[in-house]
């Protein structure tokens, strides 16, 4: 442990992981998908796509081809997520570069097909799998991350190409906002960019929530969290900002701007992981603190004043912006212009919200 936090910190055993959910088999003889109470309606299974936390995604021929089936995993939280999905998904007619579902529905049963011909797979000791699923058009691409990040590699993404992701990004925050909508899961696996099309996608709003958000709300991906978040004071749609600029400067330097480890899954233990990191790259937080904190919140507190005293704030994410533009032999004109673009979006305060970008 560090020993600049083990003066503050009392270390306490991990907590316990929860045993995994083991998702139903997906094979290559599994043939078909049907909606619950529609087995005339069949979906032919073509791949797996890829698999999450809470849902796995399969490539699906149906009769107006071949699209992306969206399932959750059947448990209660996934339920939670699916229907918490659903609802955002219905909000967002109109909202610009989001991936549109065309159709939902329960999921009953997985089929496969052996000598004899098709039979059931029940999955969880023969019960009947009942998991929500989405239909959605196939991305045009691969997902940001599977497309250009590699690790410990500077991706060729030019700060023009970055700048011009931005800007159709913001346009989806703003139909967001006016919508009272927050992603909270922002990063380069939720979005695309076909540079042929030099078109942008968002997609997965399973963290997505209406404001007034809950305080203490741990939606997301730790790395993608602004520092309120982390801070556990409220907060609101200005964190998708905050995660939508990480996640370009991620995009054009190939490495995460709070590159956080988790240890053992402990919250605790992530949050000061992350605080460490942040205050390195980014800078002391500028937040003011005000009331009693929690158990957990306070330890936290006392770190991020500790560190603020001990070191002045290094912002160096702005030399890693430098150092990628050489590598792509980019004038550092342009570096200097993307990190001025991008500095607004990292502000612990005032951060820029979509109306002022669109007044620049």
């Amino acid at each position: 442990m560090n020993p600049v936090l083990s003066k503050l910190f009392i270390v306490v055993p991990p907590l316990e992981d929860p045993p995994p959910f083991v998702p139903p088999k997906i094979s290559t003889r599994c043939q078909f998908l049907y909606p619950e109470g529609l087995p005339q309606k069949r979906y032919k299974v073509c791949n797996l796509i890829g698999d999450g936390g809470t849902a796995f995604v399969l490539r699906v021929q149906t009769p107006k081809g071949e699209h992306a089936m969206k399932i959750h995993h059947p448990s209660k939280l996934c339920a939670e997520i699916s229907s918490r999905e659903w609802e955002m998904i219905q909000l967002l007619t109109g909202v610009r570069h989001v991936l549109p579902v065309e159709d939902d529905f329960t999921l009953s049963h997985l089929y496969s097909t052996d000598a004899n011909g098709k039979f059931r797979i029940d999955p969880n000791d023969g019960e009947k799998m009942h998991s929500h699923a989405f239909i959605m058009p196939l991305l045009p691409c691969p997902n940001a991350c599977e497309m250009f990040l590699k690790s410990g590699e500077v991706t060729d993404l030019t700060s023009d190409e970055i700048m011009h992701i931005a800007r159709q990004g913001f346009e989806t925050l703003l139909d967001l906002k006016i919508r009272k909508i927050a992603h909270l899961d922002i990063k380069p696996e939720n979005i695309a960019y076909d540079r042929q099309t030099r078109e942008f996608l968002i997609f997965d709003f399973g963290s997505a929530q209406r404001e007034p958000i809950e305080k203490g709300e741990t939606l997301g991906t730790l790395s993608y969290w602004a520092p309120e978040q982390i801070l556990g004071l409220n907060f609101g749609l200005e964190v998708d900002v905050w995660a939508f600029g990480a996640t370009l400067y991620e995009l054009y330097t190939g490495y995460p701007l709070v590159p956080v480890e988790k240890l053992k899954e402990n919250p605790r233990q992530d949050k000061i992981n992350y605080l460490h990191m942040l205050t390195q790259n980014v800078g002391p937080t500028g937040l003011r603190i005000n009331g009693n904190c929690s158990e957990v919140q306070e330890p936290i507190v006392k770190y991020i004043r500790s560190i603020g005293e001990r070191f002045p704030g290094r912002a160096l994410w702005e030399a890693q912006i430098r150092h990628a533009g050489e590598q792509k032999k980019e004038p550092l004109e342009q570096a200097e212009a993307l990190i001025e673009f991008l500095r607004p979006m990292l502000r612990y305060v005032n951060r820029i919200t979509p109306e002022e970008f669109f007044k620049k």
